[in-house]
C-alpha cells in the first residue's frame, strides 16, 4: 500500500511551481525540481529505503559544507551530488524553516534558469532575505 504524500511534498511543489516555469516532476516517490528541463533539486521520500524525507538542491560554492558542519541535524551533504556543491536538507525533523527552504530553492533555480526567466523573477516579488546565510543574488554565477 502506498504511503500518503506528506505535507512537505505539497509545500515543495508550491514553492517550485511559483517560480517562472518551475516544475516539480514526479519520479516514483520523488520529485525532480526543474526549469526548462534542467534539474536544480530533488525532493526525496525514502531514497534507497532510508526512511527519510529530504530536499537536495544546488547551492553556492562552500555553502553546503558550512551549513552541514554548523547544523548537522538539519543539513547534510547528499550522496552522488554533494561533491558538486549540492546541499541536502532533512524535511522529517521538527521545526523545518520553510522561509529558508524557499531561499535555497530560489537560489538553486537561479543556477540553471535562463536569463529571461531570471528577469521575470526579478520583476516579481523578491524572495525572502537569506538571513545570516548570505545575501541571495538572482544573477547567474
Amino acid at each position: 500500500m502506498p504511503r500518503p504524500k506528506p505535507a512537505a511534498r505539497r509545500r515543495i511543489m508550491h514553492i517550485v511551481e511559483a517560480l517562472p516555469e518551475g516544475v516539480a516532476k514526479p519520479v516514483l516517490t520523488h520529485l525532480c525540481l526543474e526549469v526548462r528541463g534542467k534539474c536544480f533539486g530533488w525532493y526525496m521520500d525514502n531514497h534507497h529505503g532510508d526512511g527519510r524525507l529530504q530536499l537536495n538542491c544546488k547551492a553556492q560554492p562552500g555553502k553546503s559544507h558550512a551549513l552541514a558542519a554548523r547544523f548537522p541535524g538539519v543539513f547534510h551533504i547528499p550522496a552522488y551530488v554533494g561533491n558538486k556543491g549540492w546541499i541536502g536538507v532533512w524535511l522529517d525533523v521538527p521545526g523545518v524553516d520553510w522561509k529558508l527552504l524557499k531561499v535555497l530553492l530560489t537560489e538553486a533555480y537561479c543556477f540553471v534558469a535562463p536569463a529571461r526567466l531570471l528577469q521575470l523573477l526579478e520583476a516579481g516579488e523578491s524572495p525572502p532575505a537569506a538571513a545570516d546565510f548570505g545575501k541571495l543574488s538572482l544573477r547567474r554565477r
